[in-house]
């Protein structure tokens, strides 16, 4: 059994506990026991772990309702990895694939449905290799990258909003931005100043075709 399955089968063991339970230190503590008994290793439950608390800190999340409320108030959700790191996403050419599913059995666990938008850290190219790409795609995931990186997690507000104006350009813009502070204290700017140059403000959603370094919808980057 590889890692990925363990991890898995770590978050299978849990699955009941997400309908009901606060997402508290007493609910990472049992998923932490589940995925050392599913031979994920102790090493490896504590990192998965320490991103998790993390990340519930920096969201505030504290009740699996608001991830399901997330979703009724029309967003799409998509995942962005397990370990972000390139190291461990393409060890082999099924390593990454691996890691979205199991973002998938987790967010299938918490909210009961399931999403096939990604993102892959640092962008499809130059990371990844075809056969890693290949099986993504052929997992049914959809991979977006971007057009114009604003840069966000290192400038500040006003910083941000320069960058966009400067090189917003074309019929058409996949933004990346961040939930950063400086972000959302311009986001309302970001998007008067996008509408005032023409552009509609659309989300992405799960019906729609991805756009990709790989597949030509989006500018190659090498």
């Amino acid at each position: 059994m590889g890692f990925f399955d363990k991890l898995k089968q770590g978050l299978a063991k849990t699955k009941i506990t997400f309908g009901f339970k606060k997402v508290d230190e007493n609910l990472l503590e049992e998923l932490e026991e589940n995925l050392i008994m599913a031979d994920v290793g102790m090493e490896s439950s504590e990192k998965i772990l320490e991103n998790l608390r993390n990340n519930i800190k920096k969201e505030n999340i504290t009740e699996p309702e608001e991830v399901k409320n997330t979703l009724k108030q029309g967003n799409a959700i998509g995942f962005h990895s397990v370990t972000h790191d390139i190291h461990k996403l393409y060890k082999t050419d099924m390593s990454a694939k691996e890691e979205f599913d199991v973002c998938q059995e987790t967010f299938k666990s918490i909210t009961g449905e399931t999403s096939d938008l990604i993102r892959l850290p640092f962008g499809s190219k130059p990371y990844t290799s075809q056969a890693s790409y290949d099986n993504i795609v052929n997992a049914g995931y959809k991979l977006w990258d971007w057009t114009l990186d604003s840069e966000d997690w290192k400038s500040t507000s006003s910083q941000l909003l320069s960058t966009i104006k400067k090189y917003a350009k074309g019929d058409e813009i996949v933004l990346l931005i961040h939930e950063r502070k400086q972000t959302v204290a311009v986001l309302d700017d970001i998007i008067k100043y996008l509408k005032s140059e023409g552009y509609e403000i659309l989300p992405i959603g799960q019906s729609q075709q991805e756009e990709n370094y790989w597949n030509g919808k989006l500018g190659s980057q090498n």
